[in-house]
C-alpha cells in the first residue's frame, strides 16, 4: 500500500503557536518547524530542548511544545 497525500496544508490540530519573547510577533509553527537539541553539562547530565528561530528578527525561540 503506498502513503496517498490528501491535503498538503497542515491539519489545525498540528498547528501551534506562541509569541515571540524579543520582537512580540506571534508565530504558527508545526512540528517540522521544530529541531531538537541535546545539551550536556559539566557533570554528563543531557537535557533535550526545542528551538526554531524566528522569521520576523532571526531570534532562536527555545523551549516550545
Amino acid at each position: 500500500m503506498t502513503i496517498k497525500i490528501i491535503k498538503k496544508a497542515p491539519d489545525k490540530k498540528v498547528v501551534k503557536r506562541c509569541v515571540c519573547k524579543h520582537c512580540g510577533a506571534t508565530l504558527e509553527y508545526t512540528p517540522n518547524d521544530v529541531t531538537y537539541k541535546i545539551y550536556e553539562d559539566y557533570g554528563g547530565g543531557k537535557d533535550t530542548y526545542a528551538e526554531f528561530g524566528c522569521p520576523n528578527c532571526g531570534k532562536l525561540i527555545r523551549d516550545v511544545q
